[in-house]
Order: C-alpha cells, then sequence, then structure tokens
C-alpha cells in the first residue's frame, strides 16, 4: 500500500461541463494499491475504516460486514451487511445484483432494513438518455411513500420502476417505500360460532 499527500489545483469545468473555471487549489491524501505492470483480471477489494484502532481493524478484518457481490469490468457491486445496503456501479447495460435487476448503465445504492425500502439512482456520466428499469426479485409487495418527479412505479409487486435520469445531470432519482405486511386471521381471536 501506498501513500501520498500533495497540493493540486484545478477547476470544475476541467470535469463537469456544467463547472466553474475557478482554480481551486487544496491538499489532497492518495492511497493506492500497486499491481505490478499490466495486470490481467486482477481484483481486490477493501473496507474504509476512518476512526478505528488497529485492534478494531483486527476485529473486522477477520469478520467483515461487506460482501462483494460482483467485481467484473461490467459491475462493481458490494452488499453492507449491518446496514443492509447494496451499492453498485454497473458500466453496462443489463446487470442482476443479489434482489435487484437494471437495465442499463447506473450507480444505485438499494437500502432493505426492517421492513423499510430505499432506492437511489444515478447517472454520473450525465450521458444516458434511455430510462433505467430496475426490477426487484421475490413476490414481496412495496408500499411507496413518496419518490423523485423522474421515478415511475410501473408495478408494486414485485417492485418495478422506470427512472428517467436524461437532464438530472448526475442527481440520483430516490423512492422511498416499506414492505406490506399481509394481514393474517389472528389464531388466538376465537371465530363467531358457526363460522369457519
Amino acid at each position: 500500500l501506498s501513500a501520498m499527500k500533495q497540493k493540486r489545483e484545478g477547476s470544475w469545468s476541467q470535469i463537469n461541463t456544467k463547472g466553474t473555471t475557478d482554480i481551486i487549489e487544496r491538499a489532497y491524501f492518495t492511497m493506492w494499491q500497486d499491481h505490478g505492470k499490466k495486470p490481467v483480471n486482477d481484483t481486490y477489494s477493501y473496507a474504509l475504516l476512518p476512526g478505528k484502532s488497529a485492534a478494531e481493524v483486527k476485529a473486522y478484518a477477520a469478520a467483515p460486514q461487506y460482501e462483494v457481490v460482483e467485481n467484473t469490468n461490467d459491475v462493481q457491486a458490494v452488499y453492507e451487511k449491518n446496514l443492509g445496503i447494496l451499492a453498485a456501479n454497473v458500466f453496462a447495460a443489463g446487470a442482476e445484483l443479489q434482489k435487484v435487476s437494471v437495465d442499463q448503465p447506473c450507480s444505485l445504492m438499494v437500502s432493505q432494513k426492517n421492513g423499510e425500502v430505499s432506492v437511489a439512482v444515478s447517472d454520473p456520466t450525465m450521458k444516458l438518455n434511455a430510462p433505467v428499469r430496475l426490477t426487484f426479485a421475490g413476490e414481496e409487495e412495496i408500499v411507496v411513500k413518496n419518490h423523485s418527479s423522474n421515478v415511475k412505479v410501473l408495478q408494486t409487486k414485485p417492485l418495478q420502476l422506470e427512472i428517467s435520469l436524461a437532464g438530472a445531470k448526475g442527481q440520483a432519482a430516490v423512492l422511498h417505500g416499506s414492505v406490506k405486511v399481509s394481514e393474517q386471521p389472528n389464531p388466538y381471536v376465537p371465530t363467531p360460532s358457526g363460522s369457519q
């Protein structure tokens, strides 16, 4: 592992067509893993653990709380177990990620914990013109609480969304909902006599 601290300067317009041309200078700390010259199909994963002691890092390394879902040229996705968050960058059209599939390149985060569901989808490249279709696997019905105006709910069981990111300037479209709880009859409540 290598590290470097250096001053850099640049403007937002150098990386974003709508950015300001004002020059900004700041000190940056950079870390990288050297993989040698021209590595082929080399992969790695890591977790950032700011503020953790050496003992806490060692304990985390023994029982990591994340799972690499996919680490290919087309998809980089990780699932954080404690938080119930799937985060992915999809670089090619069409990806199957655990309980969700997506048909266009995009960045997405899906949080599912304690019956609550949140989805955020963006196009950091700001080049996507086609809508993104997101489809959840399974038979759970999602009760939609709110969503961005560019999110179209196609169905709630299973949840299927169509998200228009053209003109969003990289901003995420979001949806919040909850898993619909089916009302099961309470076996401890007696039924009136003569009824089943």
